[in-house]
């Protein structure tokens, strides 16, 4: 009797059908019928322990389709439902567009389903009272019905209102009974109209006071599928709704809450695929969530897929008949996927014959496939148990060949689930995996190439090459074929140029030509490059020998020393300068030089001599380098690679010559790890142009020989035990804290709170200062001592001596310290915060304050700042003070960077001075050494870059050291004349040159000009009353007014030019008596600009001014008899007589005269002469009145 496939195996049918939380949630069958397995009681356990211990309130259950979530979470809901108290099991779909009215259908539709739609939260009488009172406001019609239906249940508006007040239930009924009559036959649904999470939390609160509930547990089913699927403008609003559902569920109350989302996905992988705005309002829900992973073994996913697929005793006594099936699939168990997670009896029992008649390689990509692509509709349980196209169900209903050949091959995967992999466009990897086997598959009509390719594009989606690659025994294996006939398909594959073999991964993968010989295109390519290409740039480009460790040495200085790989030819050598320029190309601490050459190398005294250095080691192969024709291609290849109008023309082409370099890049690797190690003697080894002959057992020993070399080289290096800060190159965030430690020293601020605690200052601070003895109670480090010391000693070299920050760079980065700058900083700052002197940092020229961020540059560039030391002394204080006094510098202010500070005041004080006095000119009323001090301090304040410390010290001190002993100059801003043997001030005045006299000398200066207005009004005032032939003593509203009445009374009925009608104006009627105002306000209208802005030559133009205004005056009044009169109809119909005087025609007046005219002619008749004549004395009298005015 034949016996057929579909006696073997049975499909257990419970799992046909993927479970519907919301219509299965009464499900007695899909419940009890569960088949539980490790994976899922954890998570049932996990659940219930959350809700006994009342916490995690807010959860995501994240796992693949189909691995069994929902019916796992019914099985949940069904035990919370039938405890003492139960749970009211809440489902929410993210189908609707309106999450809010998502949660409000889940919570109505719940509480029909329990019987409990009648349950009245404390809104809905709130709601109730809410709608009569607007009735009443709003729709008196509506109210009047509303009123006459309760008189007929012998009620009044007034008495319900009352009983709805007081939450009484009866009262709410008789509301709700009327309510569908006054509004035509709606329902009282105020659960619509309220705030959902008031909704929720009042009726968890009334289900658990009233109707012996614990809570609600709410299960927002497929949340995959709300977030892949909504739309961005709507996100915000929803995401706010969910934060408070999880803010809501975590309150404590007499009701508990629970909610789950189910997702197939972190939520961080939400949160990175969502546009930016829809990312921010994520944030606001992502760290409320936890998220708790369905994990199912993979050992129990090969037992669900034997619990689909049913086989009894006797049909387990067939297996081994099988000949083909059975041995293929017992052999699987050599590869790592198998082996690596099964003994070998349970890979017979689970794998071989629990999930037969799947070949092992078909249920392992079934499973991982159905993790990366499944959903609902396509998962592992619709693949074995529905009936339909290429599920394992209608494979083995239909299957019809000799037992002896069956089992269902890896294929039949890609069939079953390739409609998804198209879809998976999101997913560049699977779509265009999925776009290169259809194209392939396009190319062969042969059944079993065609087989073979759908294997070949699984392997590449599933992309775990450790487990799994396309390789000749894999694939056969997967197909359930002998390897001979596997690789006779692949040759076949590989000669249509359908598939290529991957060096680099072992495995076979498409080939992307599409119409262009990709081999040619790149020979042709390498053929037109030049013959100097950079073959040896291009081979430390492609070289996975990048960067070896000294470990020994590393532990024991507890920093990351490292040895960088250099590839050189021996021409290169040759013509090397020096070694130390591969140093200063990159830095390194050390190099290991492998000597490349196409002919084997023969490493001769004058190449060692070129590369004889202590951190350098030179390796010399054996092996001729063969490889500079492949690195040509790997050139071209890349050329192509960045050719856009290549690619574009062959867009499939461009991962082909990504895959094409890493073959190549592999090969040449192979090349270097054969040619390039010590250990296996395939290469001499040179160290200061001596080899080293005892050879290297190991690796091991070969890094202990580098570990001695860097222990020779930086054996003072400082140990400070922090790999975050003892580095070359720190992040940002710890730059910060460094930056904050620096800035604590440089002011001598207390650090003790940080010799406890964990932020990055702390831990900063403990590992370079505190645990390595400096400013700890132990022993200080060697090496730090040493460091310390250099510093110290260049400090000492620049007292009174300007040098770079090279130097000292130079000799702790060097031989002996080797010190990474990542600390130096720290180091730097503590030396300078113990210098009594003063210390002067410049930027090149230019002086700049000492604090974290310019040792932060110092040590980016300390080629471009220099330190000068300063020695401090009783007389440079208390000259520094006396300016602090003089300039309003604070104590407190100078404390820190001192000279800034001083300057900052002496600047705030030069451009708070009137311009006049900031830009004094011309000076007579001092000697001719005080006027030049006067104006040489003006230029110098006016510059925009200033050196504090050389503007203080020699370019202050050489202009004030010149005023002399002439004159003195008193605070109140008079000077004295003396002789030239008198003493400047007194006879106790301080010496002249001293610093005691620069600063006397400064004062004079700065009261000269802090009273140059005062001075130069007083100037003003005398010139304007000398010409009023007025004494000085006179008043000068006075002596204004006095010279109107007399003689600028008579110009009121003249015209006059505009600024003497303003000056007559303004002494007509001066309304203050301050001379300072008066001057001020003359100054302005007499020069145009006030006398606080005057420059120099302002006052004689001032002079000249004025005596052309009493000119101008006095001539008027002695020829009044050749003066002509007019008089004009002013505004208010006042009368304006005003006297003018001929003028000789010029060409300007002659000009106007004749504009005047030609307008007047333009007009013609259309504008009679009386009209003229009346528009031209509307003009005149404007004229007139403004000029007056």
């Amino acid at each position: 009797m034949t016996i057929e496939l579909k006696d073997l195996v049975k499909i257990d049918k419970r799992f046909e059908n993927s479970v519907n939380l919301y219509l299965d949630l009464d499900n007695r069958e899909k419940i009890d019928n569960y088949v539980y397995t490790r994976s899922s009681q954890r998570i049932i356990d996990y659940y219930i322990d959350n809700v006994n211990k009342d916490r995690e309130h807010a959860t995501m259950l994240i796992g693949p389709y189909g691995k069994g979530k929902s019916h796992t979470l019914l099985v949940l809901l069904d035990k919370l439902r039938h405890r003492e108290r139960p749970y009211l099991p809440i489902i929410i779909s993210g189908t609707n567009s309106d999450l809010n009215q998502a949660f409000l259908v889940g919570i109505t539709d719940a509480l029909k389903r329990a019987g409990l739609d009648s349950i009245t939260p404390d809104s809905y009488y709130s709601e109730a009272v809410r709608k009569i009172e607007q009735w009443k406001d709003s729709f008196p019609d509506a109210y009047s019905h509303f009123a006459g239906e309760l008189q007929k249940n012998g009620c009044n508006g007034k008495t319900l209102q009352l009983g709805l007040e007081k939450n009484q239930k009866e009262a709410l009924d008789l509301f709700r009974r009327i309510y569908p009559i006054v509004t035509n036959g709606s329902e009282f649904n105020p659960i619509i109209v309220l705030e959902t999470v008031r909704i929720y939390e009042q009726i968890k609160d009334t289900l658990a006071r009233d109707y012996g509930y614990a809570g609600i547990y709410v299960i927002f089913d497929e949340f995959s599928k709300y977030i892949e699927g909504h739309e961005a403008d709507t996100f915000s609003k929803d995401m706010k709704v969910l934060q408070d559902m999880c803010e809501l569920s975590e309150r404590s109350s007499e009701g508990q809450m629970f909610i789950t989302f189910v997702a197939h996905k972190s939520i961080k992988e939400y949160g990175a695929k969502l546009p930016v705005d829809m990312r921010n309002a994520f944030r606001g829900v992502e760290g409320r969530i936890k998220e708790v992973l369905f994990v199912v073994s993979s050992q129990n996913n090969y037992e669900l897929i034997g619990n689909v697929l049913k086989k009894d005793e006797a049909a387990l006594r067939e297996l081994p008949k099988i000949g083909r099936y059975y041995e293929n699939a017992l052999n699987s168990y050599r590869f790592s996927c198998f082996s690596g997670l099964f003994d070998e009896a349970d890979f017979k029992k689970y794998v071989v014959e629990g999930c037969f008649p799947l070949m092992p390689f078909t249920a392992y990509m079934l499973l991982h496939i159905s993790e990366k692509v499944a959903q609902n509709e396509r998962s592992i349980f619709t693949y074995l148990s529905h009936d339909e196209k290429g599920s394992v169900c209608r494979i083995i209903e239909d299957y019809g060949e000799d037992i002896a050949d069956c089992g269902i091959t890896a294929d039949t995967v890609y069939d079953y689930f390739k409609n998804l992999f198209r879809e998976e466009a999101s997913d560049t990897v699977i779509h265009n995996e999925w776009l290169k086997a259809e194209y392939a598959l396009s190319r062969t009509v042969d059944k079993l190439e065609k087989k073979l390719i759908k294997v070949i594009a699984l392997i590449n989606i599933i992309d775990i090459p450790d487990e799994l690659t396309a390789d000749v025994p894999q694939l056969s294996s997967a197909l359930n074929i002998s390897e001979d006939e596997c690789r006779t398909v692949v040759e076949r594959l590989v000669e249509k140029r359908i598939i290529i073999y991957r060096s680099r991964r072992h495995s076979y993968s498409f080939y992307n030509n599409v119409g262009v010989d990709i081999q040619k295109e790149i020979s042709l390519k390498a053929a037109k490059l030049p013959a100097d290409s950079d073959i040896l740039g291009t081979l430390k480009e492609i070289s996975e020998y990048d960067y070896v460790l000294p470990k020994k040495y590393n532990q024991i200085y507890s920093m990351t020393r490292y040895y960088e790989y250099v590839f050189m030819s021996p021409e290169q050598i040759e013509k090397l300068p020096s070694p130390e320029i591969l140093f200063e190309q990159h830095f390194s601490d050390g190099k290991i030089v492998a000597v490349v050459s196409d002919n084997r190398t023969d490493y001769s005294k004058e190449l060692s001599e070129r590369l004889k250095d202590d951190r350098i080691v030179v390796l010399v192969t054996k092996a001729a380098f063969d490889k500079g024709g492949s690195i040509r291609k790997y050139i071209a290849a890349k050329s192509l690679m960045s050719d856009r109008s290549f690619i574009e023309d062959n867009i499939v082409l461009e991962q082909e010559l990504v895959n094409y370099c890493d073959d190549i890049s592999y090969e040449v690797n192979k090349f270097l790890k054969e040619a390039y190690n010590p250990e296996s003697g395939a290469c001499a080894v040179y160290h200061n142009g001596e080899a080293f002959r005892s050879g290297f057992r190991n690796g091991f020993s070969f890094n202990m020989f580098l570990s001695s070399i860097m222990t020779e080289y930086y054996n003072n290096a400082p140990v400070v035990n922090n790999e975050l800060i003892n580095r070359q190159n720190i992040s940002a965030q710890n730059k910060k804290a460094r930056n904050k430690i620096v800035d604590m020293l440089l002011s001598s601020e207390d650090c003790s709170s940080f010799e406890k605690g964990t932020s990055p200052e702390a831990t900063i601070y403990r590992a370079v200062l505190v645990n390595t003895g400096i400013l700890g109670n132990g022993g200080e480090d060697r090496g730090c001592a040493y460091v310390l010391s250099e510093i110290e000693r260049f400090i000492a070299m620049c007292d009174s001596n300007k040098c770079s920050f090279k130097l000292l760079y130079d000799r702790l980065m060097g031989s002996g310290y080797g010190v990474r700058k990542g600390i130096i900083p720290i180091y730097v700052a503590l030396c300078l915060s113990r210098l009594q002197d003063k210390p002067i940092v410049s930027f090149k020229e230019k002086e700049v304050n000492i604090d974290a961020v310019i040792l932060g540059n110092i040590n980016d560039s300390p080629s471009d700042y220099y330190l000068y030391v300063e020695h401090e002394s009783i007389e440079k204080q208390n000259y520094i003070a006396g300016l602090m006094k003089l300039f309003g510098v604070s104590a407190r202010a100078a404390g820190v960077a001192g000279d800034r500070e001083v300057l900052d005041g002496i600047l705030r004080w030069y451009r708070a001075l009137p311009q006049a006095a900031a830009n004094i000119g011309r000076v007579v009323d001092v000697s001719e050494n005080m006027a030049a001090a006067l104006k040489r301090l003006c230029m110098a304040l006016r510059h925009q870059e200033y050196n504090p410390h050389e503007f203080l010290f020699k370019e202050l001190v050489d202009i004030a050291g010149r005023i002399g002993d002439s004159e003195k100059y008193s605070a109140d801003g008079a000077v004295v004349k003396s002789s030239l043997t008198e003493s400047p001030v007194t006879n106790t005045s301080p010496e002249a040159g001293s610093l005691a006299g620069v600063l006397h000398n400064i004062t004079l200066l700065k009261a000269y000009l802090d009273s140059y207005l005062l001075k130069l009004s007083g100037n003003v005032a005398a010139i304007v009353k000398k010409r009023c032939k007025a004494d000085d003593g006179d008043s000068l509203k006075s002596v204004l007014e006095e010279h109107y009445s007399e003689h600028g009374k008579r110009l009121e009925k003249l015209v006059t030019k505009s600024r003497t009608s303003a000056i007559l104006s303004y002494i007509s009627d001066i309304p203050t008596y301050d001379e300072g105002e008066i001057v001020s306000k003359l100054s302005k209208l007499v020069t145009d600009i006030y006398i606080d802005d005057w420059r120099d030559g302002m006052l004689e133009k001032f002079r000249a001014g004025w005596d052309e205004f009493c000119d101008e005056a006095e001539n008027t009044v002695n020829s009044e008899s050749a003066l002509n009169s007019i008089i004009l109809k002013g505004e208010g119909g006042s009368l304006l007589e005003r006297s003018y005087a001929d003028v000789e025609d010029d060409s300007t007046g002659y000009f106007l005269k004749n504009a005047i005219k030609d307008a007047l002619d333009e007009f013609g008749d259309s504008l009679e002469t009386n009209a003229k004549v009346a528009v031209l004395a509307q003009v005149l009298a404007e004229l007139v009145a403004g000029e007056s005015r």
